[in-house]
């Protein structure tokens, strides 16, 4: 059915044409409230694992753990952007009640994945000796990095159904089973270090993790979606190539962002050693976890977004898109000035003061993160509406492009000059495209979009030009202080100026959702 039929219909009844989204707003606050659940466990884990590792494994032992991480990062280019895909079409045949549809989706997918994990086992275990002589040099380190992968590798076929729950709009689902996997592996990652597990430990318990997971995806996709078992029958080739050019565009988006985020790392460790990576990746990974705190929520209503624009609810978009990126401004001010006077402090009690990366490095890792949460509701728009094609293509731009500057940096500014690629990268390429891309996807021109951010941008740069001039005359606890005193201002005021009264009624109302939703999810 054309948009165009839906929109007229919708018109016509004031009602949408499928009721799985008549609840929208309390199935939204549902599926952010349990985003937040898995961001907690996500959170908590570095707390304690981080101190565990560095003290068991020591420094350079830790960054090689680090460093297969970044290495296995790659393997998730393996999924070829189909997973988003399906994700994407459950929702729209959801939205649409075309139950065969998701079926066939389902099966194709499942299959496709199946026959992938077998060939990457049979091919990797054979060049993985040949990339470990070259970055892991400690006993037991190819070894590790050969478990995961296998485990990695058969959890992909069930991973489908964790996107399948994502298009049922049951986020929540997906992201306890992701809460319930991370406490798993914390638990037992300290279990085994203190029993004097090292990396070959590690890489078992974290790789049983995400097959479990994954595994666990499976009765309950099918519990909420009915008759979809990945029965041979049901793979079709049309199918699988109707996925081929969305999914194509998912995997470039994928690789550029792993390129992006994925690369330090890599580059670190060949040129500074294994001990600077952890010096780069503990901070990162506080600022990283700072960042998923508002991009969690934008993920979680990602399906919600594909119904809407499936149903052609363009004002719907308008609106939320609007009010999405204001609290972006919003959260990105407070979170960088906290960050600011708080960070070496937490850093150091948390990891050690060898640890910190110097107040340079760790300001331009704030700025990263500021860069991530102000674009991720455009991010957001374009991935779910699947308009992501040129999009895909700049993140490739930005991946390289970093690659590029970090070489050429790191060796004259070190790890400053690693991070300051990263960040160049991105201005210069997926930054301003996607800020620019996503208006136009639902239809909003650049005057009301400028007329409401104007005040905004000025009271957080306002703000951060005060905490900065503040934190070099005053000491860490008062600077700290006052940061928090000005976050609280910065609030009231976009509170007071920034949002009027019908949006202050909504943002009230989702986190009323989210408090019911929570209450009835811990009475269940």
């Amino acid at each position: 059915m054309s948009r165009g039929l839906v929109l007229r219909r919708q018109a016509a009844t004031g009602l949408p044409e499928s009721p799985a989204f008549a609840d929208g707003s309390r199935r939204l606050s549902r599926n952010v409230r349990w985003s937040y659940v898995a961001w907690s466990a996500s959170a908590f884990a570095p707390v304690v694992t981080v101190p565990f590792c560095v003290r068991y494994l020591g420094a350079r032992l830790y960054g090689e753990w680090l460093m297969i991480l970044s290495l296995t990062a790659y393997l998730g280019l393996a999924n070829l952007g189909i997973a988003q895909t399906v994700g994407n079409r459950i929702a729209e045949a959801t939205a649409f009640n075309r139950r065969g549809e998701i079926r066939t989706l389902v099966a194709t997918g499942f299959w496709t994945y199946a026959l992938l994990a077998i060939g990457l086992i049979a091919a990797l275990v054979t060049v993985i000796p040949v990339i470990a002589d070259h970055w892991l040099r400690s006993a037991g380190a190819s070894a590790a990095l050969i478990i995961y992968i296998v485990l990695i590798c058969l959890a992909m076929p069930a991973r489908i159904y964790q996107a399948a729950l994502r298009g049922f709009e049951r986020v929540d689902c997906e992201q306890a089973l992701d809460a319930l996997s991370t406490l798993a592996r914390t638990a037992l990652a300290v279990i085994a270090l203190a029993a004097g597990g090292k990396l070959i430990a590690i890489a078992m318990v974290n790789g049983c993790s995400a097959l479990l997971a994954a595994a666990l995806a499976y009765p309950l996709a099918r519990r909420i979606g009915g008759a979809i078992q990945p029965l041979p029958e049901r793979f079709q080739w049309h199918c699988l190539r109707s996925l081929i050019r969305p999914s194509a565009a998912f995997l470039a988006l994928q690789a550029g962002t792993t390129l992006t985020l994925g690369i330090d790392n890599l580059v670190i460790g060949a040129v500074l050693g294994a001990a600077a990576v952890t010096r780069y990746a503990v901070p990162f990974r506080l600022i990283w976890m700072a960042a998923l705190v508002f991009t969690v929520a934008v993920n979680a209503a990602m399906p919600t977004i594909t119904g809407h624009y499936a149903l052609a609810q363009q004002r719907v978009l308008v609106r939320h898109y609007l009010i999405a990126l204001r609290l972006a401004l919003l959260f990105a001010t407070c979170g960088a000035m906290l960050l600011w006077t708080a960070g070496p402090s937490l850093i150091g009690w948390w990891a050690g003061p060898e640890v910190f990366p110097g107040r340079a490095v760790f300001a331009m890792q704030i700025a990263l993160f500021a860069i991530l949460a102000v674009t991720a509701p455009s991010t957001a728009i374009l991935a779910a509406t699947t308009r992501h094609y040129r999009y895909a293509a700049s993140t490739i731009v930005e991946g390289l492009l970093n690659l590029a500057l970090s070489l050429l940096w790191v060796r004259r500014y070190g790890l400053a000059g690693v991070i300051g690629a990263t960040i160049a990268a991105s201005l210069l390429t997926t930054s301003w495209y996607v800020s620019a891309a996503a208006p136009a996807v639902i239809g909003l021109g650049w005057r009301p979009m400028l007329h409401r951010l104007a005040l905004p941008i000025t009271i957080s740069t306002g703000a951060l030009a005060v905490t900065v001039i503040a934190g070099r005359f005053a000491a860490p606890f008062a600077c700290f202080m006052f940061a928090c005193t000005t976050a609280t201002i910065v609030l009231t005021a976009y509170l007071a100026l920034v949002f009027d009264t019908s949006e202050r009624q909504s943002i009230i109302r989702y986190l009323s959702g989210s408090l019911a939703a929570g209450s009835a999810a811990v009475r269940a």
